[in-house]
């Protein structure tokens, strides 16, 4: 599979920025951030000392996007529940990674 992440999307008639950036794991120790104030989905990129597969990149975009379905569902209990996007991340992108067509 090729994984591709866009560099934005439209969502509930608002467009959403996805960035891979350099300095989110050195800056706050993380891969992934949803930013809603600004309209910004960050995503660590591979770069030396901070490897991340194109697979891992794809898992956190889907994660921070299914951040942002919660949040615009108006969701707060499920858009703070790390285990729950985690986990329906992971079932999508397996979907994903073996549909057959």
């Amino acid at each position: 599979m090729q994984y591709k992440i866009p560099k934005s999307f439209e969502l509930i008639g608002e467009t959403i920025k996805v960035e891979l950036v350099e300095d989110l794991m050195q800056n706050d120790d993380l891969v992934g951030a949803a930013c809603y104030r600004i309209g910004v989905a960050k995503i660590q990129k591979d770069m030396p000392g901070i490897h991340r597969s194109d697979e891992q990149m794809f898992h956190t975009f889907i994660h921070e996007l299914i951040h942002w379905m919660m949040n615009k569902q108006g969701r707060d209990e499920l858009q703070k529940d790390e285990k729950f996007i985690d986990m329906t991340a992971d079932m999508l992108v397996q979907v994903l990674k073996t549909a057959k067509y």
